[in-house]
């Protein structure tokens, strides 16, 4: 017979696992250029519910380690940046998204 479900576990398991299943989902969104605020629903429509005090600062880094090219732009009287995968970024996606497969395959294994 199984324990029952702790769900402080649960949620541990999940921010884990959302972790890194967020970096992919935001490089992968990042196809096509766009600011924060129609990523965020996109990802959002997708499944993937991010707070704007998460999102922002998680494209920051990004931008930092060189995944995602960032600019400036002005609407109207409101600046706003958007956002795209850069060239190192799509490479990064695609190791992510082998290393993502292999380990799934490793653990269906042993399951």
């Amino acid at each position: 017979m199984r324990a029952k479900r702790d769900p402080k576990i649960v949620s541990q398991v999940q921010q884990e696992f959302r972790h890194v299943s967020i970096i992919m989902a935001v490089l992968a969104s990042l196809q096509k250029e766009q600011h924060g605020y129609p990523l965020r629903k996109s990802l959002s429509k997708h499944g993937f519910d991010i707070e704007e005090g998460a999102l922002y600062p998680l494209l920051y880094r990004l931008e930092k380690k060189g995944l995602l090219n960032a600019r400036w732009i002005d609407v109207g009287n409101r600046k706003r940046r958007l956002y795209i995968i850069s060239d190192r970024g799509r490479v990064y996606l695609d190791l992510m998204l082998e290393e993502w497969k292999k380990t799934n395959s490793l653990v269906e294994k042993l399951l």
